[in-house]
């Protein structure tokens, strides 16, 4: 578009030092498709010198100076005052935080979409700068009893987070405005009782009691370091008395007062009074940790729960600490509300040695492979997600192996992982399998097996994780606890797979459960003893054994988790715990209607994983769960 018929937006940045996220956000808007706009930075008394580097570097930036009291609301005011002052009347204000680095596109989605529909507020999606498949920001809903909701926060992006959806409120971190709410409506920030926090969703609020809607555009997307250098992210790390003097201060995001005043506006006074109290639960959790036994102590209390502890919570207790499912991200505060109660000695073995066996297996350093074809191509970058996610290992990385090409590089690439080109991994070639069953090529499906049996080559760590391609985690898993490997067995019992090993492997007793679960961690030197015991009966290469001796009459002749489930079976039975794989299979075209998000609320109560299958028809059972 000619920048002369683009409409035009000035960007309002408020800056109080962090001078690197304001020159990182200064570069990318440089770099924009779009012409046709000018920069504000409000520079509210910086002492790192932002002022001067502002000339220095990018002379082109119209500089706004505050004295130090403006904080956010009063900045974005100061930078309008500034274009009325200058009579300066842009089309648009793009309001936009300096710890953020904006897409090439995303002004250009904000303005075609404004443009189209008078009397609009649009948002961009904010993702994770880190993680930059995660969105950390998709718009805000506003419950009269719950207060504000930060949609999409944590979720995975996918094309549910594509579309533009209308919500109730919207965030300041980039937002763009016609300028007539300014001078029209004569609206300006609410600097006096909402100086940084809830200042921006109190503006959008009023704004829309004027007539206007607030929509988020998908395509317009906005990288944020999510408030990392905030100092209302490490509010637990406080003590009492610093906590105190922190909720008091503006810059929390929890003073009650703030939260009475916006709710009171916009809810109604009981919900501002109810939701305004809950910020005080922080003092009240702190001070039960750090006071709270000895006040029960004291108390007659003491003795109403020393009586329910005998008849009841210590049996409860004993029950549900040898649990496992206990221990998911959830063991810190039921220690705290046991030692409260003055748990017996045996009751504390019990949980402390669970609490170290799962803290051991978090400490445990691993590996990811995944072997992948063309076909998984669409599923493999949540599979990569969801694992970073919910597995509960140190990741050191992660290796997709394929055959090489430039959607796989530029995918690989995009999630930090590192690739290997399938033809160099194995000693034997997929052309050279010949395995056909009814017309239909099953030499790539062998293929897959062979180079997850020799993912020790493609690793130096002892603990590989193979993962199939197809398969998304929907929440917290381990694949060790203290010493021994967490085997997940499935219902997949297929008979030639047992017969292969009874025919090529000298196993003395077969497994009556299935070790085929779409995922198994390998250890390299089980590995590496399964293939050379193979190799020193056949005298030739264990992949070259495996292929000559699969049956290829049939479609499913070799399962390699199931030959390695029951290699450590037999030789390592000590070494092994046993879990039910709890994967629900699902047809691939699930995943056209649904994203991350939707799955995982609908199956992450009764389903660990998920698999995508192309042969399945999508059908409603699947939709709805079980």
């Amino acid at each position: 578009m000619d920048s002369s018929k683009e409409p035009l937006v000035y960007i309002l940045i408020p800056v109080f030092n962090s001078w690197d996220y304001t020159k990182n956000c200064l570069d990318a808007l440089n770099k924009i498709n779009y012409q046709n706009f000018k920069i504000i930075v409000i520079n509210d008394g910086s002492t790192d010198q932002t002022s001067e580097k502002l000339r220095q570097e990018y002379p082109e930036v119209i500089e706004v100076k505050g004295n130090g009291n403006l904080w956010w609301s009063g900045c974005l005011n100061r930078g309008i005052q500034y274009l009325f002052d200058a009579y300066i009347e842009p089309d648009y204000v793009l309001i936009l935080n300096n710890d953020t680095i904006v897409d090439q596109d995303f002004l250009k989605y904000l303005i075609n979409f404004c443009e189209e529909r008078p009397q609009t507020i649009a948002s961009s999606k904010l993702l994770d700068v880190d993680q930059r498949n995660l969105i950390w920001m998709f718009g805000n809903y506003l419950n009269k009893w719950k207060g504000l909701t930060f949609n999409g926060h944590n979720e995975i992006d996918g094309p549910a987070f594509m579309k533009t959806i209308e919500f109730d409120t919207l965030d300041g971190t980039s937002t763009l405005f016609p300028f007539s709410i300014f001078k029209s409506l004569n609206l300006r920030w609410d600097e006096k009782f909402f100086p940084m926090y809830y200042g921006d969703t109190d503006f959008v609020l009023r704004v829309k009691q004027k007539g206007f809607k607030s929509f988020v555009v998908g395509q317009s997307i906005v990288y944020c370091f999510g408030g990392k250098h905030s100092v209302s992210t490490s509010y637990e790390n406080y003590t009492f008395v610093d906590l105190v003097k922190f909720i008091g201060s503006p810059k929390s995001y929890f003073h009650p007062k703030l939260a009475v005043r916006f709710y009171g506006r916009h809810c109604g006074f009981l919900s501002g009074i109810t939701l305004g109290m809950k910020s005080l639960w922080l003092l009240i959790k702190l001070f039960v940790d750090k006071y709270g036994r000895n006040i029960l102590m004291k108390s007659h209390l003491f003795k109403i729960a020393r009586y329910l502890k005998k008849t009841l919570i210590r049996p409860f207790v004993l029950f549900v600490i040898k649990k496992k499912s206990f221990f998911d991200n959830r063991f810190e505060w039921y220690l705290r509300a046991f030692t409260l109660l003055r748990l017996q000695p045996q009751i504390k073995i019990c949980l402390f040695k669970k609490m170290r066996d799962m803290i051991g297996s978090k400490d445990l350093e691993i590996d990811i492979v995944i072997p992948v074809t063309k076909k998984d191509y669409d599923i493999l970058p949540m599979v990569i997600d969801s694992g970073r996610m919910y597995i509960k290992h140190r990741i050191k990385k992660i290796i997709v192996v394929a055959a090489i090409d430039e959607q796989i590089k530029d995918l690989c690439q995009k999630k930090n992982c590192l690739l290997i080109d399938e033809d160099i991994v194995l000693p034997i070639k997929k052309q050279e399998i010949d395995y056909v069953v009814h017309n239909q090529d099953r030499s790539g499906w062998l293929f897959q097996q062979l180079l997850k049996l020799h993912s020790n080559t493609m690793s130096n760590s002892e603990f590989i994780l193979v993962l199939d391609a197809d398969t998304v985690f929907l929440r917290p898993i381990y694949f060790r606890e203290k010493d021994r490997n967490i085997f997940y067995v499935s219902d997949e019992y297929h008979l030639p797979y047992f017969d292969f090993i009874k025919r090529v492997c000298d196993f003395k007793k077969i497994s009556l459960v299935s070790f085929v679960s779409h995922g198994m961690l390998f250890e390299s030197r089980k590995l590496l003893h399964l293939k050379t015991s193979m190799e020193k009966k056949y005298k030739q290469n264990w992949s070259k054994i495996i292929v000559d001796h699969c049956d290829k009459s049939i479609a499913s002749c070799f399962s390699e988790y199931e030959t390695y489930g029951n290699f450590v079976f037999n030789n390592f039975p000590q070494e092994m715990l046993i879990n039910y794989w709890f994967n629900l299979a699902l047809s691939s075209d699930v995943l056209k209607e649904n994203n991350f998000h939707d799955l995982q609320k609908k199956f992450s109560s009764h389903y660990r994983t998920i698999s995508f299958h192309s042969y399945l028809k999508e059908n409603d059972a699947d939709l709805k769960g079980v």
